[in-house]
C-alpha cells in the first residue's frame, strides 16, 4: 500500500497520488455499485422463477377423504375463524 508522510502542513499532495487517490475512489464506489446491482438482479430472477412456478401450480387438491376426522381449514391462518352459523350475529348491539 502506498504510504505518505507529509511533515510540513505546507506541502501540497503532488498530482500523481492526487489522481492514484481519485482512481482508487472511483473504483471502490464501482464495485459497489456491481455488487448492488448484482444482489438485485438476483433477487429480481428468483422472484420471477418464484412467481412463474406458483402460477404453474395451479389449485392445490385436498388430500383427505370424506372418511378422514382431520379438520380442514378454509381460511388464512392470520384472520380469525369464521363463525359458527347457530350462534346469532349480535353486531349492531353496543354495550354502554
Amino acid at each position: 500500500m502506498i504510504q505518505f508522510k507529509i511533515v510540513d502542513g505546507q506541502i501540497k499532495l503532488p498530482l500523481k497520488s492526487k489522481i492514484i487517490l481519485g482512481i482508487f475512489v472511483a473504483l471502490g464506489l464501482l464495485f459497489l455499485f456491481l455488487f448492488g446491482m448484482a444482489f438485485f438482479i438476483f433477487a429480481l430472477i428468483a422472484g420471477a422463477v418464484l412467481f412463474i412456478l406458483n402460477l404453474f401450480q395451479g389449485k392445490n387438491k385436498s388430500r383427505f377423504t370424506q372418511g378422514d376426522s382431520v379438520e380442514i381449514r378454509t381460511h388464512s391462518p392470520f384472520s380469525p375463524p369464521p363463525r359458527p352459523k347457530s350462534r346469532p350475529k349480535d353486531d349492531d348491539i353496543i354495550d354502554v
